[in-house]
């Protein structure tokens, strides 16, 4: 399973990832919505800005006066799983010091959390 979303070639201010779920597709978007809009990452930001359908969520994050760009996608598979690909990438700079990186897995955590209970 292949992460559709890009990286930024030779930049470590982006950081994706994709993760399967034994759910439909419907659950799975509803579930990161929700972890996305409740994040109040210290270290991570706060979604400023959350747009969401049936195929993906698009979310401006912010922590001070910088702006990063999550991106999440959902793909149905044969087996009735669902897969989840996002990334989250910053507007400027070449570094990010780890941001997206741990937005990415906190929020992975809060959508697993989501999902179970």
């Amino acid at each position: 399973m292949a992460n559709p979303r890009p990286l930024r070639p030779n930049l470590p201010n982006c950081y994706r990832t994709s993760r399967t779920f034994p759910v439909a597709q419907v659950i799975v978007i509803k579930a990161a919505e929700t972890a996305i809009r409740a994040h109040r990452g210290l270290l991570s930001g706060v979604a400023e800005t959350v747009s969401a359908d049936a195929s993906g969520i698009e979310a401006v994050f912010r922590i001070g006066p910088f702006k990063d760009d999550l991106t999440v996608a959902v793909e149905s598979l044969a087996d009735g799983s669902t897969a989840l690909h996002i990334r989250s990438k910053s507007r400027v700079g070449s570094y990010d010091y780890g941001v997206n990186r741990r937005r990415v897995r906190a929020l992975l955590k809060a959508i697993e959390a989501e999902l179970v209970g």
